[in-house]
């Protein structure tokens, strides 16, 4: 079936407003824009003026210095985030008086696990545990301890002895029941956290960042008496070593961090327990 032919006025399409307001200009006129137009001649002034210029580097300075303080602080408390409860406590007259004469020795405990890591370093952590394993690398907490009850005994009389309390627990109660009334005083030492990262701003060196706890336990009243932290993060590159440094020759870069970081740790705890 054919439709009508429909007649009248040719139907108007609808176009967006934009592209009315373009078209109805007459042709040859310049397009006008907002911004007026800069003079010529005019030169374009940038921020870069000279007392600006001489304000960089030291502004660069601050910025690396403030940069470097905020990764001390975040990075120390990412090391301490999830650790067992930390805090300072010094031997006072009646835990000191309560060391005399009496037996005392100290726990062991197994190593945690061994991380490097780098930027362009990928060592996994049973690379590491070997590491660690073949170049017979001790806890630094072993030491701790021992040199720990030396000094209780010499400055407040107790007696050294006694096998190390193997332990796989933190409670004071599972630790009492392990020493089955054998000893009367313990030193518990533990590594909570070591490992080897490079510096912020110097990736090429590494620093050996190590956590430990030291606590004195009254086995018979099943009580810590003293107890004390280190948290060591150095944040001085120089003289640390390289990655191959670390690793090369038997470890020995890691065997000196180590050293040192046992020394200060050793220092610490002696100072906060002993109140010297």
């Amino acid at each position: 079936m054919l439709r009508p032919e429909r007649r009248g006025p040719p139907r108007r399409t609808h176009r967006p407003a934009a592209l009315r307001r373009v078209s109805a200009r007459p042709s040859g006129t310049p397009i006008r824009h907002a911004h007026p137009a800069r003079p010529s001649g005019t030169a374009i002034r940038h921020g870069h003026s000279p007392t600006n210029q001489a304000r960089q580097p030291l502004l660069r300075l601050f910025s690396i210095l403030f940069m470097k303080k905020l990764f001390f602080i975040l990075f120390s408390g990412f090391v301490l985030t999830g650790c067992t409860s930390l805090q300072q406590i010094a031997l006072d007259n009646a835990g000191a008086a309560s060391l005399k004469g009496q037996s005392i020795t100290h726990t062991a405990r197994k190593m945690p696990r061994f991380q490097i890591m780098g930027v362009d370093v990928k060592t996994s952590l049973g690379e590491a545990d070997a590491l660690i394993k073949d170049n017979q690398i001790p806890d630094p907490a072993d030491a701790i301890a021992r040199d720990l009850v030396a000094a209780l005994s010499s400055a407040h009389g107790a007696r050294p002895g006694g096998a190390p309390l193997a332990l796989d627990s933190d409670e004071v109660d599972a630790i009492s029941v392990a020493a089955g009334g054998s000893v009367r005083f313990v030193v518990d030492v533990q590594t909570l956290n070591w490992f080897a990262w490079y510096f912020p701003l110097d990736w090429n060196h590494y620093r050996l960042i190590y956590v430990a706890r030291a606590r004195v336990i009254d086995l018979a009243s099943r009580k810590v008496i003293a107890e004390s932290f280190c948290n060591r993060v150095p944040d001085d590159p120089e003289g640390a070593p390289s990655y191959k440094e670390l690793v090369g020759d038997g470890a020995a870069g890691l065997k000196k961090e180590l050293d040192v970081a046992g020394k200060a740790c050793l220092a610490t705890m002696k100072e906060k327990i002993l109140a010297q």
